[in-house]
């Protein structure tokens, strides 16, 4: 593993992140977490049956960014529904991403945008009164 990769792998510690490396010089590289999408927790479906979907969901989005052609400079990151607290948000947090080189201002980037979730319930945001 470059010296590269390890330090940028270091921004996200104590969590471990898992990646693919680029195929070819235009594709990205691409992160994730083992424990994607456990923020969204259901209890009126099948937890077994929500942990097969997410992962599935994961699998293809990893695969779709993988394959995507880069110019220099290319972060991408995805805001997903999950259910937090009992309310809808969207979040970018156990959502995979891509690079196209694992730099330093990158993670800074990811981590700095994990902090934050977007209020999406309707109940709560478009209640009058």
């Amino acid at each position: 593993m470059s010296s590269e990769l390890s330090e940028f792998l270091q921004f996200f510690s104590p969590n471990s992140l898992h990646h693919r490396e680029p195929k070819s010089r235009r594709n990205p590289w691409v992160f994730w977490r083992e424990s994607e999408g456990c923020e969204n927790n259901s209890s009126s479906a099948d937890l077994s049956t929500l942990l097969m979907l997410d992962s599935l969901i994961h699998d293809k989005i990893r695969y779709a960014l993988s394959n995507i052609r880069l110019s220099w400079g290319y972060f991408a990151q995805l805001w997903a529904p999950v259910k937090l607290g009992g309310r809808w948000v969207l979040s970018i947090s156990g959502q995979p991403f891509a690079v196209d080189h694992p730099r330093h201002e990158f993670a800074k980037y990811r981590l700095y945008s994990v902090r934050y979730k977007f209020n999406i319930d309707l109940d709560k945001t478009y209640r009058s009164g």
